[in-house]
């Protein structure tokens, strides 16, 4: 969702890397959907051991990275991100 310059961005992810530190790509946004600057927002699954961190970043390409940890959720999860756009 878009409002003004604000963007709401809820990503829906069908499965992601079980490994501590792994990693994975949601793709890239279009311009338009761009942050002024990268934007990092943690994710902390409600199985108390999924912890993730997404970055968007000012190019439009949009990632998650495992931080640490046995036993990363590899299911489905869902995580909301605001900022603002250019």
């Amino acid at each position: 969702m878009r409002a003004g310059d604000t963007v709401q961005l809820t990503i829906a992810w069908r499965s992601a890397s079980g490994g501590s530190w792994g990693s994975g790509s949601f793709g890239i946004l279009p311009v338009g959907w761009r942050p002024l600057m990268d934007v990092t927002a943690p994710y902390q699954g409600r199985d108390g051991a999924s912890q993730r961190q997404i970055s968007i970043k000012s190019n439009g390409t949009a990632s998650y990275q495992n931080m640490g940890g046995a036993g990363q959720n590899t299911g489905g999860w869902t995580v909301t991100v605001c900022y603002l756009a250019g």
